[in-house]
């Protein structure tokens, strides 16, 4: 974790392209959860600081869903105050929020929005009316809450990666905390 949020996470390059930059990401283990639907869902997550500005997270969650099926794109940014939840399908946006987007919601409602909107009291009428604004809440729907994992839970090992082949990362410069 820390090779993604606290150390230096990009280096610029040379190469038959001209100047790119390379970032470094983390790859989780393996994780077997539980989902609403009770199947076993195995899942990986990728961390990593400005990467996923610099190649677009939601283009990337639309080639990853091309691939497999299904594929997540989470965004909690407290800078901007700021949550994002994105899921594709076979390659296209399925639903979404952003909280700064316009609309806010895209896509039709999922059916867990659909629960809390149907279980809402009084008081969160209005806040589920178009769907669920919470990422944590959705990601904890549809996958898992992002979070500490027990190890039980995972299998395998993470990877330390670079978004180019180029550039291992034995190149980023840095110290890494054990």
């Amino acid at each position: 974790m820390a090779a993604t949020t606290q150390a230096t996470d990009s280096l610029q390059f040379q190469d038959s392209q001209g100047t790119p930059t390379a970032y470094r990401l983390f790859i989780t283990p393996e994780f077997m959860t539980w989902r609403s639907d009770v199947q076993i869902q195995n899942w990986r997550l990728l961390l990593g600081n400005s990467f996923i500005d610099q190649l677009d997270g939601f283009a990337l969650a639309d080639k990853l869903s091309e691939r497999y099926g299904e594929a997540h794109f989470y965004v909690i940014d407290p800078y901007n105050s700021a949550e994002c939840w994105y899921v594709a399908r076979e390659g296209h946006r399925v639903r979404s929020f952003g909280t700064h987007d316009q609309p806010q919601f895209r896509g039709e409602p999922l059916s867990f929005e659909v629960e809390y909107r149907e279980d809402a009291d009084e008081d969160e009428a209005d806040e589920y009316a178009e769907g669920v604004p919470y990422t944590l809440t959705a990601a904890d729907s549809l996958s898992v809450e992002p979070g500490p994992m027990p190890a039980s839970g995972t299998h395998g090992h993470g990877w330390l990666a670079t978004t180019h082949p180029d550039v291992p990362n034995s190149r980023l410069k840095g110290a890494l905390p054990l």
